[in-house]
């Protein structure tokens, strides 16, 4: 019996909505205390089976219309399916084996999960949207949390350092949640939002809020890096409206004017020069901005625990927690290394790092082709992402960060169509 359009769209809902929950629920929360051996707890059972059963689940709901996007696989994918097999094998060889195991297939149906996605749904300029709907989801749930525990989304790192908001259900850090901050505010500058009058004051209050909060994370290079490339897309955005339109002249002046006054606060107020270095010290010593709140000292230490296996590693997840306890008493107490390139030479040595830096490059080579009006949008969120892998962790594990990662990867290969004016790359197919 063939089911009516309603009908369609409506299963297609649903099953879109299954694997948002299914690649959230990979990184639901985090409970502390789990570095040095692996506890399976409700969470940990939680994260583990909700990728799974939600991927299996959306396919019973409704099996995928865009048939062509599930074809179109190049060479982000293939170096993808890779990294996620090399997860698997790494087993064989781990620190902890089971835990390797499991982290994996949690690792690769999270990526599953956000790949179904753009295949359930039709429209391009839809399918970008669905990463701005679901990062304003991931902020309203911290402001939600905020009223009721304040405590624990506002908290200090440290008694002296200042307090930084964080994203608890999902677990969300304040730099991760940087990222968040960026994706919205990156569409909000590039997308017709802003652009188009209607809702116009809505938005701009709304971009005043994500600014307020980018501040209070109090991430110092996450917000050197999106205050950057915001800049830069905000003068792309102005250079590419018509020079004679009432927009292109619009946006020409707030960038000129916006430019002019951050440059002249900075240079003339101290009291805005103490304000910007009080963010960037964050109430730290010397010592404490030197090492990077600590960082340097324990990546020391792991980097010579790494090197005992270069070429292959210790095992998938190892350089996450499940050794970490082993190297040392100043690592015993990290729930990971916070560097994605660091954690993947322990987890998978030197050929792990190859797969993952191909996986990064063709990634970007294949969105620098596209042509598309999110083409900049994409590249910079890729550039945020990246920038940011050198003193966090992201899109080797189940994440925010993965998720924008992996719809990157997968929303791209739309855009390869010869569907709403954009060409198929012969080379890639």
């Amino acid at each position: 019996m063939r089911m009516s359009n309603r009908t369609i769209i409506a299963r297609n809902d649903w099953a879109r909505r299954i694997c948002w929950i299914g690649a959230i629920g990979s990184f639901i929360y985090s409970t502390p205390g789990t570095s040095e051996s692996l506890r399976i707890d409700v969470f940990a059972a939680l994260r583990g089976i909700l990728p799974i059963f939600c991927y299996f689940l959306s396919f019973l709901i409704c099996f995928p219309q865009d048939a062509h996007l599930r074809r179109i696989n190049g060479k982000p994918e293939l170096f993808l399916t890779v990294f996620i097999l090399y997860c698997c094998l790494s087993n064989i060889w781990s620190y902890n084996s089971i835990a390797s195991l499991l982290k994996s297939i949690n690792l690769g149906f999270a990526y599953l999960c956000v790949f179904r996605i753009p295949t359930l749904v039709t429209n391009s300029k839809f399918a970008f949207n669905q990463l701005f709907r679901i990062s304003t989801l991931f902020i309203i749930a911290g402001l939600i949390e905020f009223i009721l525990v304040p405590d624990l989304v506002f908290s200090r790192p440290s008694p002296t350092e200042a307090k930084r908001f964080n994203v608890i259900v999902p677990q969300i850090g304040a730099n991760l949640l940087g990222i968040v901050l960026f994706v919205l505010i990156a569409s909000l500058i590039t997308g017709n939002f802003m652009q188009q009058k209607k809702f116009r004051h809505i938005k701009f209050f709304y971009m005043a809020i994500l600014l307020l909060l980018l501040y209070e994370a109090h991430s110092r290079l996450i917000f050197a890096t999106v205050v950057l490339v915001s800049y830069y897309l905000a003068i792309r955005t102005a250079q590419s409206l018509e020079f004679s339109s009432s927009r292109g002249t619009y946006a020409r002046i707030s960038v000129f004017w916006a430019t002019l006054l951050v440059m002249y606060f900075l240079i003339s107020s101290e009291s805005v020069q103490g304000g910007v270095v009080s963010f960037f010290t964050r109430g730290q010593d010397s010592q404490g901005l030197s090492t990077l709140t600590g960082r340097t000292n324990v990546w020391s230490e792991a980097l010579s625990f790494g090197n005992e296996k270069p070429i292959f590693g210790h095992g998938f997840y190892s350089g996450h927690r499940y050794a970490l306890g082993s190297i040392s008493t100043l690592i015993r107490s990290h729930n990971n290394l916070d560097n994605t390139w660091l954690e993947t030479y322990i987890d998978l040595g030197l050929l792990g790092i190859f797969l993952l830096a191909c996986l990064i490059a063709f990634t970007f080579l294949r969105l620098r082709k596209i042509s598309s009006e999110y083409s900049q949008l994409s590249i910079s969120i890729l550039v945020v992402i990246v920038t940011n892998s050198a003193y966090n962790p992201g899109i080797n594990m189940p994440s925010s960060t993965l998720i924008f990662f992996a719809y990157l990867i997968s929303d791209s290969r739309r855009h390869r169509k010869i569907q709403d004016g954009y060409t198929l790359n012969p080379e890639e197919r």
